[in-house]
């Protein structure tokens, strides 16, 4: 459906959830707000890509028929 050269994902939670997991970094003086404490930045970007411009309206086709299919139901 959505392809990336290196495997990524995206995890939705809410504010409050994230901040009661956020941890203060010293050596770069921010806060962290990744599950495993680090990720790693161009996964990220390469999803934002293909959704952006690489499906070109196919995502939202395939976004629209789900919910279609779903309503249906």
């Amino acid at each position: 459906m959505i392809g990336t050269p290196i495997p990524c994902g995206v995890f939705l939670a809410k504010k409050t959830n994230i901040d009661r997991i956020g941890s203060h970094i010293e050596y770069t003086g921010s806060k962290d707000n990744t599950i495993t404490g680090s990720r790693n930045g161009l996964t990220p970007l390469f999803l934002w890509y293909e959704l952006h411009y690489a499906q070109e309206g196919k995502f939202r086709k395939l976004v629209k028929e789900c919910f279609e299919r779903a309503i249906t139901r």
